[in-house]
């Protein structure tokens, strides 16, 4: 079995997912997280108690090391990794992988962690948090320790990456949030380009690609990601900026993993030709297809290896019943 094909029985997103279980404190079941507060509850009972560890958190990325150029024998294969099928009159044909996207996160508890405590520094507030659980993954994310501590109406919970020591995850969730809007868009930005100059040192060679407003008085998200030849990659940051201009949650992905990374041998445009062609395998001769290329991502996995990632939709008419859908199809391609 390929690495991709590996990957593909991993696949998965849980980018957003970890912001919203830090807001309900509660681990989804689709990713198999468990339950933290009773956990977090009984160890913020010992947390005067017990010693703390590892005092530097904001240490910099792991730049890539290898130099070299990926793909430069330009092979490259189209590995299909699943979709939701439009209706019960398209059903996928000619499927060579086909993945559940349960995620790939494992979470327990390191008994020899139980009882410690992380301090981390996030925009001038140290905080010290209880250790929970532990994020273990084979491909495409990091391995983080996970911990938590309220302090007033604040509910914190960040992670440590095990390998970097750098704070990967941090979020607040403040029930004393002002409804007053202090700060503007741009001033919010400003405070989201500072805060990530603290991780990166070369803050040009990311790009603004996302931003959401979430109103009422939480504030905006910007999600910046690193380009290499003008491919998006998994090296993420997003911050999180309150209207009060307080940066209130960060994720960061794989920081300065695509650092030296070149593609240039890569022919992307006979990809996607191949990707497209992959795609007309899947329908059956009954339904048209106006097929888009929503997403390309050029991801590292933890073993050493890229792929690309595809998101394809598709707006589909059933020529005999003349019933329209929206379809989304995934496809990773492997790079030789």
């Amino acid at each position: 079995m390929t690495n991709a094909e590996k990957f593909l029985e991993e696949f998965g997103n849980i980018d957003d997912e970890f912001i919203e279980e830090a807001m309900n404190y509660t681990m989804k079941k689709k990713f198999n997280f468990k339950p933290i507060i009773a956990i977090a509850a009984c160890a913020a009972l010992a947390l005067a108690a017990v010693p703390v560890v590892n005092h530097f958190v904001n240490a910099p990325g792991v730049e890539n090391p290898d130099n070299g150029k990926i793909g430069a024998s330009g092979k490259f294969t189209v590995l299909y990794a699943g979709g939701a099928d439009g209706g019960e009159n398209i059903l996928a044909t000619g499927i060579q992988k086909e993945t559940s996207f349960d995620g790939i996160i494992e979470r327990f508890i390191d008994e020899t962690k139980v009882g410690t405590t992380e301090i981390v520094t996030i925009s001038g507030e140290t905080y010290t948090g209880v250790y929970v659980d532990t994020t273990q993954s084979d491909y495409y994310r990091q391995d983080e320790n996970n911990y938590f501590v309220e302090i007033g109406s604040k509910k914190i919970t960040f992670s440590i990456n095990i390998a970097t020591g750098v704070c990967t995850r941090f979020y607040i969730a403040d029930e004393a949030l002002s409804e007053e809007k202090k700060f503007t868009r741009d001033e919010c930005y400003e405070k989201a380009i500072d805060h990530i100059k603290v991780y990166v040192d070369d803050i040009e060679e990311y790009t603004l690609m996302e931003e959401y407003e979430y109103g009422g008085r939480i504030g905006y998200l910007f999600k910046f990601f690193r380009t290499v030849n003008g491919i998006k990659t998994s090296e993420c940051i997003d911050i999180r900026v309150n209207y009060m201009g307080i940066v209130f949650g960060h994720t960061l992905y794989g920081i300065g993993e695509m650092k030296n990374v070149d593609i240039s041998k890569l022919n992307i445009s006979d990809i996607n030709t191949a990707v497209m062609k992959r795609m007309d395998m899947i329908y059956k001769d009954n339904i048209n297809a106006e097929k888009n290329i929503d997403n390309i991502m050029l991801s590292k996995l933890a073993e050493g290896s890229y792929v690309l990632e595809y998101r394809v939709s598709s707006e589909l008419t059933d020529t005999k019943t003349e019933k329209k859908y929206s379809d989304l199809r995934k496809f990773v391609v492997e790079i030789d």
